[in-house]
């Protein structure tokens, strides 16, 4: 659930940047984008679920299924933004056992986004990647913006004018400007199976 208004628009307006950009890349057939939704990944404990505030599933035609069940559908999604607030923060960059660092790293996200936009937090975007079992910082260029390999594009905050979708603001988008390689997606192991088995 949203906490604020901003917080409410830039997860709308961010799942329909990224369908924009996948459509504008050719990756739209086979590329589904949500948000908001229970994801439940323990078979065993149907308590035991997480709700991202948008996320990409990559090799999935759209749209997301009304109900996530990992064990299912095979895996978590691939990317995940959490849209994020003082409030919230901590436990989204938590690796403790209840942080959402450490979940997203157990269930293979293989990218992790955060963002806070109305500017409140230190820091208020960041990346990591998985690397290793973790979920590892991305280093961020000097003008702000973060490389997505997966999504082939900069991720960073624009400032955006009023429309009768948004209110002005600094909202994150991708550019496809800048590198245009993808480097292949990464086979899952079979932890996830195991996570979502309940073991």
């Amino acid at each position: 659930m949203a906490e604020t208004t901003a917080h409410a628009v830039q997860m709308v307006d961010l799942q329909w940047a990224l369908q924009t950009l996948f459509a504008m890349q050719g990756r739209d057939a086979r590329t589904a984008v949500g948000g908001n939704q229970l994801m439940y990944y323990n078979e065993r404990d149907g308590l035991e679920h997480v709700s991202p505030d948008v996320y990409v599933i990559f090799d999935r035609k759209p749209p997301p299924p009304p109900s996530w069940k990992t064990w299912v559908e095979g895996k978590f999604p691939d990317i995940v933004f959490e849209i994020t607030s003082p409030s919230t923060q901590a436990q989204d960059l938590s690796v403790a056992p209840k942080g959402k660092r450490r979940l997203y790293a157990e269930l293979e996200v293989e990218e992790y986004y955060i963002y806070d936009p109305l500017q409140e937090t230190d820091p208020w975007f960041t990346g990591f990647e998985l690397r290793d079992g973790r979920l590892e910082p991305l280093q961020a260029r000097p003008d702000g913006g973060i490389y997505s390999p997966l999504l082939r594009t900069e991720l960073r905050p624009v400032a955006m004018t009023e429309t009768t979708r948004r209110p002005a603001g600094l909202w994150l988008r991708g550019s496809t400007h800048g590198q245009a390689s993808l480097s292949p997606l990464p086979r899952r192991s079979t932890a996830t199976s195991r996570l979502c088995a309940g073991v």
